[in-house]
């Protein structure tokens, strides 16, 4: 006889698991940032703006964490979270585009960023 067994995990242990699923991808994205970015220490923060595949929520849990821990101050940073889903004429704001735009230094994306990379568009994974 087989028997089925539930745990029961607090938002809490959710959230820290989340935490420290996501850092490593943060730290990802930063160790391809210009070395200018690192040689604006302390009160210099060198200011990037990180497109958001959807609006604020759950998902992105790790980067406002980052945010509030210090994280990305330490690093000389002053990241500005850019929510996505659509603009003011109802078009999809799409990451990718933003940042070959230059309106973010970053996004989140994808599947359609390997489209982009095959279409030989200067994005890096």
């Amino acid at each position: 006889m087989i028997r089925s067994v539930r745990y029961t995990l607090s938002v809490g242990t959710y959230i820290q698991r989340f935490i420290r699923c996501s850092l490593p991808y943060v730290l990802l994205i930063l160790s391809f940032a210009p070395n200018e970015v690192y040689s604006h220490r302390a009160q210099n923060l060198y200011p990037v703006t990180l497109q958001l595949l959807w609006h604020h929520q759950f998902q992105f849990a790790g980067f406002y964490a980052a945010i509030k821990q210090g994280y990305f101050e330490q690093e000389g940073l002053d990241v500005t979270l850019r929510d996505g889903g659509y603009d003011t004429n109802c078009r999809v704001i799409v990451p990718v585009d933003e940042v070959l735009s230059h309106q973010a230094e970053f996004g989140i994306s994808r599947t359609g960023l390997l489209i982009q990379h095959s279409l030989g568009k200067p994005v890096v994974m």
